[in-house]
Parts: C-alpha cells; structure tokens; sequence
C-alpha cells in the first residue's frame, strides 16, 4: 500500500485509492464519480484529480508541465498501469487507436453550415440576422439524430 501525503490518498497495489477516517479508525474506499465523457474523477486534499492521473502521479510521480496521460486502448475506465502512458499532446492525438476513435466519433457530424440554405427557407432569415435563433436550432439539429425540425415538420405533411 503506498500512500500520498500530497492527496492524503493510500492506493494498494490493484489500483484502489483508499482515504483514512480518523472517526472510525480505518480506512474507506474511494469511489470515483464517473464523468460525461466516462472518465473518473476523485476529490482529494489537493482538490479534484482525474483518477488516472492520481494514480500516475502517485506511483510514478509528478507529471512534467505539457505532458498528458494518454489511455493506450482509448477506454477512459480502464485506469490499469501498463495502459496509461506518459506523453506530449501531439503523441497522445498520434495514437493510432485515438486516431481511429475521433475519426469514427466524427462521422456523420453537420456543421452549421450545411443546412444554412435551409434555415433560411424555413425562417425567412439569415444566420447573420439572429445568430442565437441559429445556434439553438442546430443544436437541436445535432441533439435529435441530426434531423432538423423543419425537416420533421414538412415530413408529417
């Protein structure tokens, strides 16, 4: 079991970060709180820390300013040592497995710009005319499956 003065952390060695409770005399396991993005965060003494870089930085060390620690297999839960590495943002964007993720994430995306024609059709409008009225409807655009509204309206009749 190492322990951490920094965090006021212990972490033993399958990975699990426990806390001291003087109160009880023994010692709690932490339970990360799992993210949007399915990263896993812990509030420690030195504040809130990404779970994979608390365990980096405690069993490692510290992470030198400009560097990140890239998930190897691209799984943000998986928080094991031999898949975390050490490296530069560029080396991160360069795995060959994040590459592949991002570009599949981005398949299908519309950008503003793609239905712009359209949205000028159904409101009469411009985007540079009322920009907010814009921005909402191509974030329903992108919420709803990438379909537009006027598009599900003219499609009922």
């Amino acid at each position: 079991m190492i322990y951490s003065e920094k965090f006021d952390r212990y972490i033993d060695n399958d990975l699990v970060v426990y806390r001291y409770v003087r109160r009880y005399d023994k010692l709690i396991q932490c339970k990360p709180r799992v993210r949007s993005d399915g990263r896993r965060d812990l509030r420690t003494k030195a504040g809130k820390m990404l779970y994979h870089r608390l365990i980096w930085e405690m069993i490692k060390g510290p992470i030198p300013p400009g560097y990140q620690i890239d998930h190897i297999d691209t799984d943000p839960s998986n928080n094991k040592l031999e898949n975390l590495r050490l490296c530069s943002q560029t080396e991160n964007m360069n795995n060959p497995l994040t590459r592949r993720h991002l570009k599949e994430s981005h398949k299908g995306i519309v950008r503003i710009r793609d239905f712009g024609d359209r949205f000028k059709e159904h409101f009469g409008i411009s985007m540079k005319d009322n920009r907010s009225l814009y921005k909402n409807e191509w974030r329903w655009y992108i919420s709803h499956n990438r379909t537009c509204r006027w598009e599900v309206e003219n499609a009922d009749t």
